[in-house]
């Protein structure tokens, strides 16, 4: 090795940072600081090696014919490092630490311990490094790195007080530490920068465009990322408290059972992201614009999506706790299968193809929703409050809202004021839930009751007259069916649209040709409707389904004290009984078989022609004058001499009829007129007591 010279004028090296600037559009790191420059430029404070104007760090500036041989640059690094850590001179020392602009083939410090008095950094500011290993090293400062080009595969491996790479240009870094108080990459150019393993206190990339950044299973207290671009960024088994993602762009972004106490991805841009057991005490993805996200088993305890656009997102099994404010935004197509909510609010959002298919809400909000014709709550319980009040003022300007095989305990599920919306609460179980709508709406004919079960459902709702429709609170509208699968196929279509022509308007989400692409998904249903129809939609009802239709109604009717509404709806599930027995003779294997179900049928036809299924009295009354007219006129038939006055044959009738309760009025001779007589007033018993049975039931109803 050479010897460095000791008393000969300092290194001739000077570094301009405006070259810098010109070529990378960036501050060089060294503006701003008087006191390292004169008149702008750094000029270097190391003596030269003997016979050359450059110190051993600048030499590979030289051409390569004009560098002498033999000179190691990391033993001379290190030796100058141990000069300055024994210079008593604050401002020398500084200055003798300062490799701004240093040429590296490799820098090696693996094994080193670099310690010192003093706050200043290592600086290696603009520096060019092929390569760097710093393998179980110990750096008790700061590690100035920014502005500076590292290339090959380097190594910060042991503890560092911190790494700053504020413009820095790396290839392939991997921070492999035990401890590092603060890496900053603020606006650095990167290839591949790993922190797996880590424990970092701070992390700053701000700006950075990197090829690929790798977190796993590292420790972070603070992270930073603002406007960062990241072609694939990794953060599996991290634990990161604080983190700011505002408006990054990455191209991948997965976060396998990652945590984080709060994460701020507002304004992001991820074509695809996997948050997969990932736990966030507050996330806010506000403003966001995700292509491709998936959130599996995640768990987030205050989550903000208000204006964010997701093209194709599922929440498979996730759990949000105390709020979920997706107010405002816009959601392709989305899964909210099996997830569990606080407090959801979509109110304002447009959900073109939404599932919440086994979703559990304490509360919910749908109002102002555009559901792109279908809003899928199937199969969903919400334990205290829905609220839905679809927007229908764009196409298709009427709006499906299946609560299929969905418990809601309470809530308020409303008409707009212009357009339609049909509330399919089939298999449903609703409790205190209001049907609100304009005055001159018949709500009924916009709900699918069909073996809905009512827990504390109140009938008396001011805007559901039963009255008026018969209390048959299953008949709709021939074409509401079909209607109902149309508007559910176009949010199908609108989907097929947007994949298909999303190039063609660009991002649809945040374009002007959103509009005009909910037109093109109305042209391809009324093109080709039977593509995107669910033909398992909505099935006719059959007897046996009415019957227990009515049977829930009557059952939770009853529950509220509602008897009016309960004998209407006995009467009906009777009824649909009866057309159950006809149904089941139809379809009977066998004669006798045939038999029983027409005899039940006929005994239900004469139960409701003599009784209203015992809830007529009038119906008794009925057939009680019908029975005495024929048997006045089958006496006067049988012995028609029997009176002069044949008004006197309706005397004898009235007083059979009644005899076993008044007292026989006459006797008669002829056998046959007083065997007659004494079955009237059997007949006329029976159907005294059961006048006296349905006129006690009436009255308790």
């Amino acid at each position: 090795m050479n010897d460095v010279a000791t008393e000969q004028p300092t290194c001739k090296f000077v570094f301009d940072p405006d070259g810098w600037e010109t070529d990378r559009e960036l501050e060089s790191p060294l503006r701003g600081d008087d006191s390292l420059t004169d008149d702008g430029k750094w000029e270097c404070p190391h003596d030269p090696v003997s016979g050359f104007d450059h110190c051993p760090f600048h030499l590979p500036h030289l051409p390569p014919a004009e560098r002498p041989d033999g000179i190691d640059q990391s033993e001379e690094f290190l030796r100058v490092l141990k000069e300055v850590a024994e210079c008593d001179d604050r401002t020398e020392r500084r200055r003798k630490k300062q490799f701004v602009g240093a040429a590296f083939d490799t820098l090696r410090l693996d094994s080193v311990v670099i310690d010192a008095d003093d706050n200043y950094p290592i600086d290696l500011r603009h520096a060019t490094i092929g390569s760097l290993d710093c393998t179980n090293a110990t750096v008790t400062h700061e590690l100035d790195l920014s502005g500076a080009t590292v290339g090959g595969e380097s190594r910060l491996h042991g503890t560092f007080e911190s790494v700053r790479c504020f413009g820095t240009t790396v290839d392939d870094l991997t921070l492999d530490v035990s401890r590092l108080d603060d890496a900053v990459f603020a606006s650095a150019d990167c290839g591949t920068v790993s922190f797996e393993d880590a424990t970092v206190e701070r992390v700053d990339l701000r700006d950075v465009d990197a090829e690929r950044v790798a977190f796993d299973r590292a420790s972070i207290r603070r992270a930073s990322f603002d406007e960062a671009t990241i072609d694939t960024a990794r953060f599996s088994f991290a634990d990161i408290r604080l983190c700011d993602f505002d408006d990054v762009t990455f191209g991948v972004g997965n976060f396998y059972f990652a945590s984080f106490e709060e994460a701020d991805f507002r304004g992001a841009t991820i074509d695809r992201a996997v948050f997969k057991d990932t736990t966030f005490d507050g996330a806010y993805f506000n403003d966001v614009s995700f292509a491709l996200a998936n959130f599996i088993h995640t768990s987030i305890s205050r989550a903000h999506f208000s204006g964010a656009s997701l093209g194709e997102v599922s929440f498979y099994e996730s759990t949000f706790e105390f709020e979920a404010d997706f107010s405002d935004t816009h959601l392709g197509w989305a899964s909210f299968q099996d997830c569990t909510f606080d407090a959801a609010d979509f109110s304002g959002s447009v959900l073109e193809q939404a599932v919440f298919r086994g979703a559990t809400f304490e509360e919910a909000d749908f109002r102002g929703v555009d559901p792109a014709g279908a809003l899928n709550l199937k199969e969903t319980t919400v334990e205290r409050r829905l609220r839905v009040r679809p927007d229908v003022t764009r196409a298709p300007n009427d709006s499906y809202v299946c609560l299929q095989g969905s418990t809601i305990a309470g809530g308020c599920l409303e008409q707009p004021t212009d357009g339609t919306v049909i509330y399919d609460v089939a298999g449903a179980t609703l409790g205190t839930v209001e049907f609100a709508a304009p005055d001159d709406v018949d709500v009924l004919s916009r709900i699918r009751f069909y073996r809905t079960r009512f827990d504390a459902f109140d009938y008396r709702d001011d805007d559901i007259d039963l009255a008026a429709n018969q209390f048959e609170i299953h008949r709709n509208p021939d074409d509401l069916g079909e209607r109902a699968s149309s508007l559910a196929s176009y949010g199908l279509a609108l989907t097929q649209a947007r994949r298909d022509e999303e190039s063609e308007f660009g991002h649809v989400f945040e374009s002007g040709g959103y509009g005009e692409l909910r037109d093109r998904a109305a042209e391809r249903l009324a093109r080709d409707p039977d593509r995107y129809h669910d033909g398992a939609l909505w099935d006719e009802p059959d007897a046996e389904g009415l019957e227990s239709t009515y049977l829930y109604a009557k059952n939770g009717a009853s529950k509220i004290n509602d008897n009016q509404s309960a004998a209407e709806f006995f009467r009906l599930e009777m009824s649909h009984r009866r057309d159950r027995y006809a149904e089941l003779a139809g379809d009977a294997d066998s004669r006798i078989e045939w038999v029983s179900y027409r005899r039940r049928w006929a005994s239900n036809l004469v139960l409701d022609w003599v009784t209203g299924y015992g809830e007529r009295p009038s119906n008794v009354v009925g057939t009680s004058m019908l029975a005495v007219a024929l048997f006045s006129v089958l006496y006067y038939v049988l012995a028609p001499g029997l009176y002069e006055n044949p008004l006197n044959y309706g005397i004898l009738s009235i007083g059979s009829f009644v005899t076993l309760l008044l007292g026989q009025a006459s006797k008669v001779s002829i056998p046959l007129i007083n065997f007659l007589s004494q079955v009237e007033a059997f007949l006329g018993a029976f159907l005294i007591a059961l006048f006296v049975f349905t006129l006690t039931r009436s009255i308790n109803r």
